[in-house]
């Protein structure tokens, strides 16, 4: 962990000083899922009140100011327990849902570590034979969500998605006395869709292909697909 640490502990002292920028820190990658969705139906079935919504992936890049080694680490993400209000339908084929609660863990795994195995994402979430390849590294940042609200077109198979995170560090570095100095304000924006050329793999609803914010300069309320688009750039 020599080299997360090094760069992670100018970080944390240099919070203060970068609070009034937005930087884009993580690139996300993967895959979503509902509870009470069916396993053979292609997206989002109607988003009842209590469904869970859940997924994980790959952290396919970091941006100043973190800078980790994808060279010598595997990081991925798990989030869990979105409970749904039920979908709303905001007119046409849109539906908002907006969730409560939920969790998201950010995880590095050393390629050396004598148990690293990689990620599969399998089938039929979640199976903990899958699940276990993306959350049994350290856990570097533990996620509790502000707010988190998804918008889905049932016809097209696109939507979006925005929400705030409250981080802390994970239990690594809470042991080596380390600290975040502010750990709110850090934004999850990103884009939804049902993938037509049947990448999506059994069992869950859609693929999303996000970032993770510094600083809350994106609203929780509804946010326009064209502004979703544009992060995307």
């Amino acid at each position: 962990m020599r080299t997360i640490l090094i760069v992670y502990s100018i970080i944390l002292i240099a919070t203060v000083a970068i609070a009034q920028d937005e930087f884009t820190v993580l690139d996300i990658i993967g895959f979503v899922y509902e509870s009470d969705n069916s396993p053979d139906t292609t997206g989002f079935e109607e988003s009842n009140p209590g469904d869970i919504l859940a997924g994980f992936g790959f952290v396919d890049n970091t941006s100043d100011p973190i800078e980790w080694s994808t060279e010598e680490y595997c990081y991925t993400w798990y989030m869990s327990e979105l409970v749904s209000t039920g979908a709303v339908n905001v007119g046409g084929n849109i539906d908002r849902i907006v969730y409560s609660g939920g969790t998201i863990n950010i995880i590095a795994d050393a390629y050396t570590n004598p148990s690293y195995s990689d990620p599969i994402f399998g089938t039929d979430p979640p199976q903990n034979q899958f699940l276990d390849t993306f959350t049994d590294g350290q856990i570097l940042l533990n996620g509790t969500f502000d707010s988190f609200a998804l918008t889905y077109d049932n016809i097209l198979g696109v939507g979006n998605y925005q929400g705030m995170i409250t981080f802390e560090l994970g239990p690594w570095f809470q042991n080596q006395g380390y600290e975040l100095e502010d750990p709110t304000g850090f934004t999850i924006a990103g884009v939804v869709n049902i993938d037509n050329d049947s990448t999506v793999p059994h069992g869950f609803d859609l693929s999303t292909d996000g970032h993770v914010y510094y600083m809350s300069t994106i609203s929780n309320n509804d946010v326009s697909w064209g502004s979703i688009k544009n992060l995307f750039r």
